[in-house]
């Protein structure tokens, strides 16, 4: 009915990209130095940021990681599904964000020792299907981000979000 495309007169509107803030490997040094692994809290938290930092995934793939995802002959976890997190009584796994988000994650030494050490700690409080967690149930995306905030702080460097980590491993 109408005789021309009035969208192709005004054109795409754009959208300004938010700046991507990124941590130098110093400044991350920096910001995990400040988490004491003698507390199970920190040593979960610890695990966690280095886990984000050295493999990229998402919050809500590292969320859905079960430990039959992580292989230890090849030193590898896969990544095929992320989880949906509404309350700890509402939340559930779903399949990655893309079809291509499906990958096999082949994991540094430190981190594989790390999640090796999270895991006999783990064992210690009891039987866990969620690789990063205390009580057998997902981390809470708000926890992240107050303990990436307070440990920003008390490192003294700038504070990023969270998907900012993946900045350097992606």
């Amino acid at each position: 009915m109408l005789s021309s495309n009035v969208a192709k007169q005004v054109g795409n509107v754009r959208k300004n990209r938010p700046k991507v803030d990124f941590w130098t490997v110093k400044e991350f040094q920096k910001f995990i130095g400040t988490f004491d692994k003698s507390n199970i809290y920190n040593l979960l938290y610890f695990t966690t940021f280095c886990f984000f930092f050295m493999t990229g995934v998402r919050t809500s793939e590292l969320q859905a990681i079960e430990w039959s995802k992580v292989n230890w002959n090849t030193g590898s976890v896969l990544i095929d599904c992320s989880m949906y997190y509404k309350n700890q009584k509402e939340w559930y796994i779903t399949d990655t964000k893309l079809i291509s988000g499906t990958r096999l994650i082949y994991l540094d030494d430190d981190t594989l020792k790390y999640l090796k050490d999270w895991q006999e700690i783990q064992a210690e409080i009891g039987n866990h299907r969620f690789v990063f967690s205390l009580a057998d149930s997902p981390l809470v995306k708000p926890t992240l981000k107050r303990v990436l905030q307070i440990h920003s702080d008390y490192a003294g460097i700038k504070s990023i979000r969270i998907h900012d980590l993946r900045a350097l491993s992606c």
